[in-house]
């Protein structure tokens, strides 16, 4: 409430820098969140919020770099922003991004009905990453793109892909080259995949779900234990990891577990 009390404190463009802020992230480019926010001139709001301890700034090779002085700080205006607004910034964020991540995620914010055409463009940013190895990834965007599929056809397949890219990563994991092969030639065939196929089946029972931190470096503050699967987190310095059911529910009722199945 004291950060929303500051922010309430503040005049309009302040506001409107720092909820712009809060949608792009921990940090960015101080002329993104001024562009987003619709600031042509943002020095006097970024003073106000420097002033109010709502944001912090710093010069770079590249401009000046604008940040929150704690991940908490974004949270509570991001979570106090309105479905609405916050819809409303993610849309122009995903027009500012540079980088095809960044927009996809913003995109996935802003839209507030199934869209064909993102979930094609998430399956392909998959597919990329799986070409390049980054399996997990592949994983989690293919997840994010069934969620949004509306036709069933469409779902089956993206799931059991998000299943067999589960699968690669543990038998790449476990050195064996005999399964990643097997599990290549199921990835040629998964585009005719039929709900009843028994292959899609088999996929079914290796449940999987993805874990996200906000943060990298809140699971590494000093003094606080690391399980397995945020050691495994930081070394890969991913803030997603797929992982299979029971090992998350371990996560999140902070069981000890050994290394997540993932």
């Amino acid at each position: 409430m004291l950060v929303l009390s500051r922010l309430a404190g503040c005049d309009a463009p302040t506001q409107r820098l720092v909820e712009a802020m809060s949608v792009l992230g921990v940090s960015a480019p101080l002329w993104r969140a001024a562009r987003l926010a619709g600031l042509a001139d943002p020095v006097a709001a970024l003073d106000q919020a420097v002033a109010a301890h709502l944001l912090v700034e710093r010069s770079t090779d590249h401009g000046i770099v604008v940040a929150f002085p704690h991940p908490l700080v974004q949270a509570a205006v991001y979570q106090d922003l309105g479905p609405a607004r916050r819809t409303s910034l993610h849309g122009g964020a995903a027009e500012l991004a540079d980088d095809e991540l960044a927009r996809l995620n913003h995109r996935l914010h802003s839209t507030g009905h199934p869209d064909d055409t993102l979930v094609a463009e998430l399956a392909a940013f998959a597919r990329r990453e799986a070409g390049a190895g980054l399996w997990s990834s592949a994983a989690v965007h293919l997840t994010r793109a069934a969620r949004l599929a509306t036709a069933e056809d469409e779902q089956v397949r993206l799931t059991a892909d998000a299943r067999v890219q589960a699968r690669m990563v543990r038998a790449r994991r476990r050195g064996d080259r005999d399964a990643v092969r097997q599990l290549r030639k199921q990835l040629r065939r998964l585009p005719s995949v039929d709900p009843q196929d028994p292959r899609y089946r088999r996929l079914q029972r290796a449940e999987v779900e993805v874990h996200h931190v906000r943060k990298l470096a809140d699971l590494t503050r000093p003094g606080r234990p690391q399980p397995a699967w945020a050691q495994l987190m930081v070394k890969r310095r991913r803030k997603t990891l797929v992982v299979c059911q029971p090992c998350h529910a371990a996560i999140h009722t902070r069981k000890p577990t050994a290394a997540p199945t993932e």
